[in-house]
């Protein structure tokens, strides 16, 4: 699976993740994750 790292801008996640799912990307293969670790 890819990693993408973001910023925390919340327009910045919702455009990228609206991209994605345009991509065919499917919702729950997207995950917001809060530190290092969860990765």
């Amino acid at each position: 699976m890819s990693t993408i790292i973001m910023d925390l801008c919340s327009y910045t996640r919702l455009g990228l993740t609206g991209y994605l799912l345009s991509r065919g990307v499917k919702k729950r293969e997207i995950n917001d994750i809060e530190t290092v670790d969860d990765l």
